[in-house]
């Protein structure tokens, strides 16, 4: 599976983009929130996380600025109906936040004022997500928090003179890692210092 992809953003399409990666472009769909987000960025270096949805016939890439909107796009195609195509429709309309308040408000008329969303799939959405999107929220949170400490730690090590591919390295030992930025510091100069 292809996790993510980073390469200069070549151009726009209406519901997608490409992305030029050692001279390959990849064409990656994208709910229209982060085609928009991405619009001044044209010439520049980004990156998305991508899902690849591999079928008989075709091969195609849907891709997002934040690991929550991935996530959230992962667990709309786990309710029936709702393949790759509608879930992108329906995160253009939703960011995750709001699409789990739809679903815990029970809100159908806004799920099925989504075009492609009628009635009956705007209730098998509130059924099969009601209570499961939170989880997305917290991980995504967590995962944040780690990404800063993680950002830092090495900021921090390469202003010291370590070379940044050593601190990458020996941070893949220490992790998870905790809140605690010192605490961390410490363990991580312990291990580049060989000990």
């Amino acid at each position: 599976m292809i996790n993510f992809i980073k390469g200069i953003l070549y151009d726009f399409k209406s519901n997608s983009i490409i992305i030029e990666c050692s001279g390959v472009g990849y064409e990656i769909f994208c709910p229209l929130t982060d085609i928009a987000c991405l619009s001044s960025q044209k010439g520049k270096e980004i990156m998305l996380n991508t899902y690849l949805v591999h079928k008989e016939d075709s091969m195609s890439l849907y891709g997002f600025i934040s690991e929550k909107t991935k996530n959230g796009f992962l667990t709309l195609l786990k309710v029936g109906g709702i393949g790759p195509k509608a879930a992108i429709k329906i995160l253009s309309h939703y960011d995750v936040d709001s699409l789990f308040e739809s679903v815990e408000k029970e809100d159908i008329d806004g799920l099925k004022n989504i075009p492609g969303i009628g009635l009956k799939t705007a209730k098998k959405i509130i059924f099969d997500l009601k209570g499961v999107i939170p989880i997305l929220e917290d991980k995504d949170k967590l995962e944040k928090e780690e990404y800063r400490i993680e950002k830092d730690l090495i900021l921090a090590l390469v202003n010291l003179g370590y070379k940044e591919n050593d601190v990458r390295n020996k941070l893949r030992d220490i992790k998870p890692l905790s809140k605690n930025f010192e605490l961390e510091f410490k363990r991580l100069l312990k291990k580049l210092a060989g000990k």
